[in-house]
This record gives C-alpha cells, structure tokens and sequence, in this order.
C-alpha cells in the first residue's frame, strides 16, 4: 500500500498489471507510467482518453463509468433489494493476508469471493 500523502505512486510503482483511477486530472496522466507493456489503464473519472499515450505505453485505455452503465446498475440494484441476488463468501480475511488469500483463490477451492478488511 503506498500513502499517497507522503509518497508519489509514479516513483514508487513499476510493471503494473491494471491501474483503476478513480480520481482523474494528474493521477490519470502518472498512471501510464507505472504499467507494464500489455497494461490496463481503466477510468472510473476520465471520459476522453489519451489513446496515442497508450499505445505509446504499449497498454489499454478505457473509460468505465457509471453514467453509461445506469440501466445495469439498476437493474442489480433492483435485483438485490428483492433478495434474488446473493453474493456467495468463500472466506474474509484481514489485508495482512493478502497472500494467502490470493493463493485459496489460486488453488481453485473457493467457492465464492474472498473479501479482504483493512485492519481495525
């Protein structure tokens, strides 16, 4: 985890798999330099995408709001407050253990999803 107070995640991180902005402006245009070729730059804020920047990074850049996703959300909203959908927990475990989650959900034995809780 990097405390983005104290620490610039750009010097920090390297290779990256998937950055999720949620936040936009600055952080998005750091993000493309923290992926590794192959990457996937996914924005929850940033509508219009720099796609010459990505291919220069050699990575994927796309918008995923909630704007042009309301009918589905609703939909689940809906399917939820009717108590047709469920979601299945396999385990909850601390953040500390991150590792041992990661390594159950490898191992294909979880049935379900693994949460993970910051520390109280």
């Amino acid at each position: 985890m990097i405390d983005y107070r104290t620490e610039d995640f750009s010097v920090a991180l390297r290779d990256v798999d998937v950055v999720l902005d949620t936040v936009g402006g600055e952080t998005h245009s750091k993000s493309y330099q923290v992926l590794k070729p192959g990457g996937f730059l996914i924005s929850l804020v940033q509508m219009l995408l720099d796609q010459e920047r990505a291919k220069a990074h050699g990575v994927t850049a796309t918008f995923f709001g909630h704007r042009s996703h309301a009918p589905r959300l609703d939909l689940i909203s809906g399917l939820c407050d009717a108590g047709e959908l469920r979601v299945i927990v396999d385990r909850t475990l601390h953040l500390s253990d991150v590792h041992a989650s990661l390594a159950h959900s490898a191992s294909g034995h979880a049935h379900g999803k693994i949460l993970l809780r910051p520390a109280a």
